[in-house]
């Protein structure tokens, strides 16, 4: 006989409702991760330079900024647009630094990126930081070339004639020399500037002038030319008797041994025959009259163009400290060799840079 199905029904309801069967959890809801929401940060050059001379001199950007949670990131493309790979790059108190070495002439690229770290985050559009930087020839400096003032032979003979040449770029300096009697030829110099070469003075009768001339530079090729008396002792006519044969004399019937005078280094530096204090206008033979010549004791060299831009008879890279002779020394010249024949005031260089406001100065206050 069945027994009633409701009972049954009865005892599973009672368990259900005194927990035998376990307590069921409602899930709770997936939590949703907000994205962080950034602010624009502050981020500008910091006086970048404009121009630079390939020197060796390294490139310093300086980077301010002020932010949090962005990352910068520099490029630098050179005037071949070609990715420079060897750069530093740090952060300062202020922002950033970024250096590197110019190889080349042209303009460099530099640009910086701004983008959050956190890709997800919210953050407002920071365009990338771009400057360029020309990178020009370094301003030229003419090569010192040291040779004897005069050589004394006491009688015909070859000569090692031999002295030194003072370059920053030694390796691109080239020599030559020629005499008075026609003979010329070229002097090989060594690593450490020094040179010598063999002169045949074997028929020597009177004095001879021997003439050297170095050239060097990368960029641009400026020279020194020096100026050597070679002397024959009691050799030729010496009308004056001053002691300096009439070939090489400058004034040969002038002051001499009817007035008791020789020539002598301390009346007659450059071995001219013309005695310094009354005769010679010209102490040192370097082309550069007395009245002119602000170093009128440099022996042994000859005023041009390339050693001595502004013509003052002092060697631009040995003892001019202004070259161009505009009244503002070198080391604070922004045109050191610019326009000659000007003084720097304030009304014609305001900033005292050097640079003719008038004609050669983009910024005269120098802001």
């Amino acid at each position: 006989m069945n027994r009633p199905a409701l009972p049954a029904l009865l005892l599973v309801a009672l368990l259900g409702l005194a927990g035998c069967f376990g307590a069921v959890e409602p899930e709770e809801p997936d939590m949703i991760e907000q994205p962080v929401m950034l602010e624009e940060p502050l981020v500008e050059w910091m006086t970048p330079p404009i121009t630079i001379e390939l020197d060796g001199t390294p490139i310093i950007l300086q980077i301010k900024f002020q932010g949090q949670d962005w990352a910068l990131t520099p490029s630098i493309v050179t005037p071949m647009f070609d990715q420079v790979s060897a750069y530093g790059w740090s952060q300062t108190v202020q922002g950033y630094s970024l250096e590197f070495l110019p190889s080349m002439l042209g303009n460099y690229t530099v640009s910086v990126s701004i983008e959050p770290v956190d890709q997800v985050a919210i953050a407002p559009i920071v365009p990338s930081l771009t400057h360029t930087i020309e990178v020009v020839e370094p301003v030229a400096q003419a090569p010192v070339l040291n040779a004897p003032v005069r050589e004394i032979l006491e009688e015909p003979n070859l000569l090692w004639f031999e002295g030194s040449v003072e370059h920053q770029d030694l390796d691109t300096c080239t020599m030559e020399y020629s005499v008075s009697d026609g003979s010329s030829g070229s002097i090989s110099i060594k690593e450490d500037g020094s040179w010598k070469v063999l002169l045949d003075f074997t028929e020597i009768e009177d004095t001879m002038t021997v003439t050297t001339v170095a050239t060097c530079g990368k960029f641009t090729q400026l020279s020194d030319t020096t100026g050597t008396l070679v002397m024959l002792e009691g050799g030729g006519a010496d009308a004056d008797g001053d002691g300096i044969q009439d070939t090489t004399d400058r004034c040969p019937n002038g002051i001499g041994e009817a007035e008791g005078w020789k020539s002598n280094q301390n009346t007659d530096k450059d071995d001219d025959g013309c005695r310094d204090v009354d005769e010679d206008d010209d102490d040192d033979n370097d082309g550069v009259l007395d009245l002119h010549d602000l170093c009128p004791d440099s022996l042994g060299w000859i005023s041009s163009p390339d050693a001595d831009f502004d013509s003052d008879g002092c060697h631009d890279t040995e003892s001019d400290e202004d070259d161009d002779n505009d009244g503002v020394l070198d080391v604070d010249d922004s045109c050191p060799y610019g326009r000659v024949g000007w003084s720097s005031t304030l009304y014609t260089d305001w900033d005292g840079d050097g640079c003719l406001d008038l004609d050669e100065d983009n910024d005269d206050d120098n802001d």
